[in-house]
C-alpha cells in the first residue's frame, strides 16, 4: 500500500480532493485517476505492507447485503 507523506487525497461524496501536507486544497477531481494531476511534482509516497483478508464471492455478497459487524 502506498501512503502519501507530503500530500493527501481524500474521497468525498462527489469525488476526490487533493491537499498539501499543510492541508491546503490543491484541487478537486471526479475520479482518483483525475486527482493525480493535482499531486505536487515529486510527490512522495512510502510503500507499506498491510494485512489483507481474502473473501469468497459468497462472503462478499453477505457483507454487502447484511453489513459488517464491529469487532468485539
Amino acid at each position: 500500500m502506498l501512503v502519501p507523506t507530503d500530500f493527501s487525497i481524500k474521497q468525498t461524496e462527489s469525488g476526490y480532493e487533493v491537499f498539501t501536507a499543510e492541508n491546503e486544497l490543491l484541487g478537486i477531481a471526479a475520479t482518483l485517476e483525475d486527482a493525480r494531476q493535482f499531486v505536487p511534482d515529486r510527490g512522495h509516497e512510502l510503500l507499506h505492507d498491510v494485512h489483507g483478508v481474502k473473501l469468497s464471492a459468497e462472503m462478499r455478497r453477505a457483507i454487502l447485503t447484511d453489513g459488517f459487524p464491529a469487532w468485539g
